[in-house]
């Protein structure tokens, strides 16, 4: 049986997710005052101040911009959504849909995409959940994002729990608060595009994986990139940058559970990430980079929370025993 993101272990990395923000249409144009934020997900290196954050009421086509949904305070286990705007106007979204651990760790759930031109219900196409690959979602005043009968597509997010860490139920809302953006999102490319594997965005998907597997201090200098395995793509559905690695290790032999040797056997040693929408908006070791999973064995891509232009991009084709029921 394959394993998808969204069904791994308990393989995630550090969090660094970034609390920006999204607008409604007539929200920018009242005078704001200062209201308690919803808190956002806490990153490795600290945490952020979300803006101040009253919408205005009587909108009736969303602007979205750069955002983080989440009603999760800091530091806790929780759900969040993180969404960015899409490249074809005016109430465009996407993003992906995450579990926070307590240790700041973080699950892939499913990657989406959808429009929402009014504030009437919409549809959210989804990838890497077995359970859908379609969801009712609307935008509201309140300000919030409701996605109907959510709970089938939350859970069982990891098939087994690694590391002492439960499997995380379903939440128990499916209605995720949102704050006001800074700004608008930066233009971006249009269709899927590859990007450069830069010096500086290898060293952030190794320190990622390391940190996600707890081996930065024992077995940082024994772990390394496989040459020529670092794919990166954007992908302009769900407005996030997306990255698939290979790692080496090459240190002394290990047989204790959760060693290299053992962990990076059946797919342990392949890795998904995203980036979170503004990197630079919190220190970060990582640039931003957030390991949502591992390959599994077989590695069986179009089950991945991965968008499927980004996989067809790289020219990566599933293995056939992939296309079996079971």
């Amino acid at each position: 049986m394959g394993v998808s993101v969204s069904r791994t272990s308990k393989s995630v990395a550090a969090a660094t997710v970034v609390v920006l923000s999204l607008v409604l249409g007539g929200c920018a144009t009242s005078q704001q005052k200062d209201t308690p934020a919803t808190t956002g997900v806490r990153s490795k290196t600290g945490s952020t101040k979300n803006p101040p954050t009253t919408p205005t009421t009587g909108a009736q086509t969303p602007t979205l911009y750069a955002a983080t949904y989440t009603d999760s305070p800091l530091g806790q286990p929780g759900y969040a959504l993180v969404v960015n705007p899409g490249s074809t106007g005016r109430g465009t979204m996407g993003g992906i849909a995450v579990y926070q651990y307590q240790d700041g760790k973080e699950v892939a759930f499913f990657s989406f995409h959808g429009r929402a031109s009014s504030l009437a219900p919409f549809t959210l196409s989804i990838k890497g959940d077995r359970a859908a690959s379609s969801a009712t979602a609307q935008v509201t005043v309140a300000p919030t994002i409701i996605i109907e009968n959510c709970g089938r597509l939350f859970s069982p997010a990891v098939s087994n729990a690694a590391e002492g860490e439960a499997v995380p139920s379903a939440p128990p809302s499916c209605t995720f608060s949102y704050k006001l953006a800074p700004s608008l999102p930066p233009s971006q490319p249009t269709v899927a595009t590859n990007l450069t594997a830069t010096p500086a965005i290898n060293a952030g998907l190794l320190h990622e994986y390391l940190v996600q597997n707890g081996w930065l201090a024992q077995y940082g200098s024994d772990i390394s990139l496989d040459p020529g395995t670092t794919y990166v793509a954007y992908d302009p559905q769900t407005g996030l940058n997306w990255a698939y690695a290979t790692f080496h290790y090459t240190g002394p032999d290990t047989d204790s559970s959760g060693s290299p040797d053992v962990a990076m056997q059946d797919g342990g040693d392949e890795g998904f990430f995203y980036q979170i929408p503004n990197p630079k908006a919190l220190p970060s070791n990582d640039d931003g980079w957030v390991m949502v999973g591992v390959a599994g064995e077989p590695r069986c891509l179009a089950q991945s929370v991965i968008p499927s232009p980004v996989i067809s991009l790289w020219g990566l084709v599933d293995p056939p025993e992939c296309s079996s029921p079971n």
